[in-house]
Formats: C-alpha cells, sequence, structure tokens
C-alpha cells in the first residue's frame, strides 16, 4: 500500500502518528511494524504509520512567505552598509530552498566504578569508592549536506514539523550528501564522548566504564531557508534567511562609500608609508655596511673585532625594516580590496555560490 492509495482511502490518515496515542480519543496506539496503517481500538481513527515507508523523512513549513522576504532584507540593510541601499537595491529572485538535517535519538546504559579522595586537616587520606549505573537519552543533529555553500552555522531542530508525505506542494530539497551510516556513527560517536564526559563528572579517578549506546530514532529533517539575490550598482549579492525565524543567517551587502574612502585612505597611506619606511631603513644600512666594509681589508677581522657588534645592529634593523614592509603590503593589499570590493559586510560564512537540485514531492 503506498500513501497516494493511504490518502484516498480516508481523509484522517494524512495525520502523523505522535506519541503513540491517538489525537481524537487519547487511547493508546499499538503500532505494527509490518502495517502502513495503525487504527485506534477505541474510536477506530486511522493514522498512517510514519516509519513504515522507511527512513522517517520530515519537514519544517516555513513560516516566511516568499512575498515578505524582500522586505526583511531591507530591514537588514537598515543595520548598516550603504546608505543608499534600501532605495537602490534591486530584488534580482527569491527562493526557498530546504535544507536537510540529521536527527537521532539514543539510549545509553551506563556502568561507571571509580574513587575520590580527600585529605583532612592532618593530612591523611580518605577514599570514597563510587559505583553507578544507569540509564539516559541524549539527541544528535547535525546538516546533512555541505552547509558552508548557504552559509548556515545554527539551526535548530527542534521545530515543529511534519511528515514529508503530508506536504502537497512542490518545495525544493537539497540533496543529502552525508550519508546515512556517516550520521549514524558520527551521532554514536558523538553520544559517547559525551556519556564519558557525564559519566565521570564528580569522580576524579575512574577504573571502569562502559557505555551501551541504542539507537532509538533516526530522522531526516528538512528545515526551510529563504535565498534573496539582489542587485545593487551592476553587482550582485545574496542573502539566506532562516524560513523559521526570519533572522540573516547569512549574506553580503555593500558598505558605506564615505566609510569606503576613510578605510581605503587610512589603510593606503599607513601602508605606503611603512612600505616606504622600510625600503628607506635597508637602503640606508646597505650603504653603511658597504661603507663599513670598504674600510676593512679582511671580513674575518671584522667578525672577530669588537666592530661585529655592528653586524648584529645591522641585522637586527634590517628585520624591522622587513616586518615594516610587510606590515605595509598587508595594509595594501586591504586597501586594494576594499577599492574592489567596497567593504563589502558579510554575515555568517557563505563560502560559495549555492548549488542545488529539485526534488518533487
Amino acid at each position: 500500500m503506498n500513501t497516494d492509495v493511504v490518502r484516498s482511502a480516508s481523509t484522517d490518515m494524512n495525520s502523523n502518528v505522535e506519541g503513540y496515542f491517538c489525537t481524537n480519543c487519547g487511547s493508546k496506539l499499538v503500532l505494527n511494524e509490518k502495517e502502513p496503517v495503525v487504527y485506534c481500538e477505541s474510536c477506530h481513527k486511522a493514522y498512517v504509520s510514519t516509519n513504515f515507508y522507511g527512513l522517517e523523512k520530515y519537514v519544517a513549513k516555513a513560516k516566511i512567505l516568499e512575498k515578505d522576504a524582500w522586505d526583511r532584507v531591507n530591514q537588514w540593510f537598515k543595520e548598516g552598509g550603504a546608505r543608499d541601499l534600501t532605495t537602490s537595491a534591486e530584488l534580482a529572485s527569491v527562493k526557498t530552498m530546504y535544507l536537510p538535517f540529521w536527527k537521532t535519538k539514543t539510549e545509553t546504559r551506563t556502568v561507571v566504578c571509580g574513587y575520590n579522595v580527600y585529605k583532612d586537616n592532618k593530612g591523611n587520606q580518605r577514599y570514597e569508592f563510587l559505583k553507578r549505573m544507569y540509564k539516559k537519552n541524549y539527541t544528535w543533529d547535525d546538516i546533512a549536506c555541505d552547509g558552508s555553500e548557504y552559509g548556515v552555522q545554527t539551526y535548530d531542530t527542534s521545530v515543529p514539523v511534519v511528515p514529508l508525505f503530508e506536504i502537497q506542494e512542490q518545495i525544493s530539497l537539497v540533496p543529502v550528501t552525508i550519508s546515512e551510516s556517516d550520521a549514524k556513527k558520527a551521532s554514536t560517536d558523538a553520544v559517547i564522548d559525551t556519556a564519558q564526559d557525564d559519566a565521570g563528572s564528580g569522580i576524579s579517578n575512574v577504573t571502569f566504564l562502559r557505555i551501551f549506546p541504542k539507537l532509538k530514532t533516526f530522522k531526516l529533517i528538512y528545515l526551510p531557508y529563504v535565498i534573496v539575490r539582489y542587485k545593487y550598482h551592476g553587482r550582485e549579492y545574496s542573502v539566506v534567511l532562516n524560513g523559521h525565524t526570519g533572522n540573516v543567517d547569512a549574506g553580503t551587502k555593500p558598505g558605506d562609500k564615505g566609510q569606503q574612502a576613510t578605510n581605503f585612505s587610512i589603510r593606503f597611506g599607513i601602508g605606503s608609508t611603512l612600505i616606504g619606511t622600510g625600503i628607506g631603513i635597508l637602503a640606508s644600512e646597505l650603504i653603511t655596511m658597504i661603507w663599513w666594509y670598504s674600510l676593512l681589508d679582511d671580513y674575518l677581522l671584522f667578525l672577530l673585532t669588537s666592530d661585529s657588534e655592528l653586524l648584529l645592529g645591522f641585522i637586527l634593523t634590517a628585520v624591522v625594516a622587513a616586518i615594516l614592509i610587510l606590515i605595509g603590503r598587508s595594509l595594501h593589499k586591504k586597501s586594494l580590496h576594499i577599492l574592489q570590493y567596497g567593504s563589502e559586510i558579510t554575515t555568517g560564512n557563505q563560502k560559495t555560490e549555492s548549488k542545488t537540485s529539485n526534488e518533487v514531492r
């Protein structure tokens, strides 16, 4: 039985089994892994089992509509950047993309033994032996694709979600690039590390530690992000909005021209001064060394005399001059970057242009 047949059989079958209790009468639901449909024995309401069709896939519906995204970006413009952004920037495109995230829940059973050592005022040692056996659940989540393409650094997989098959409209899903096996391994490793830290808390000397992890749930959750592209004086920029909160997670905007000119002038001026000073010092030292060598008949004699201290002074001065030149060159590069890119203000860590493929549900 596929999902389309289930949907057409009953309007109630689009509901997801959450908490294994009937949302109509509150009775406990009994799941059968071999059956795609779960019926409440009390009121006979039908549900679709989300884990029957394989991996559990969920979607957090976007709260920020594409028609409202440009208004959000204009609010971001007012927080800094070029003064004419709100009037000169032109919207190029806007699209909602759904990024995949792995989420797991792991139950751990932990056995830990150890002891603490205490000393009284007289220096006598007292040993406290400890043994703990307990069960604890841990949640883990991580992005299931290359997030650097979008600059996504923070996310919240605890937002309300619905099963993917309940989404009727066409949505754009970013392909998963981190496999299930890699995600499960990363989840297990992270949970074990956290459980080890928790187990050793309050025990200064751990003598025995065993952790038995058991994966309880493994989900793929798609979170919405609105990609806004705009043009400003011939250049194109992009902004990534969190589709659930409306916050700007990543984006670039041009800086203020007046501030650009000031920053360029300061960096270019200081850089030029440092480079010129360094070159002048090196030239002066070179001329002085040539003059000193012309007065000496033997270079070895020069090294063995007290005048060798002058050579050390020449070397130290040359090092200082080289440092000045390097600092000046760095400032020169920054000033040229400002001249080229105009003191762009960057939010997040968006490394490359986003490349995605569409998946129609």
